[in-house]
């Protein structure tokens, strides 16, 4: 993704690569990136519920457990 190179603080490029991955089911790739994500828009819960699907399937049940938390918590 040629665009990342050039603007790797975009949030919204790097949520389309994150659904991808998810896609692709690569998905410690996808948690790396919605970590991206989380850290550039921390109140964006839809992000915060796509970082929780990733861990789930990383088999890292709390921590997708508490970013689904983080994901209901109100700014």
């Amino acid at each position: 993704m040629k665009v990342l190179v050039v603007e790797p603080d975009n949030a919204d490029l790097l949520a389309l690569k994150a659904f991808t991955l998810q896609e692709l089911e690569d998905w410690e790739a996808a948690n790396t990136t919605w970590d991206r994500v989380v850290e550039l828009l921390p109140d964006n819960h839809d992000a915060w519920i796509q970082k929780g699907i990733t861990l789930q399937k990383l088999g890292r049940y709390e921590e997708a457990i508490a970013a689904n938390n983080r994901a209901m918590e109100r700014p």
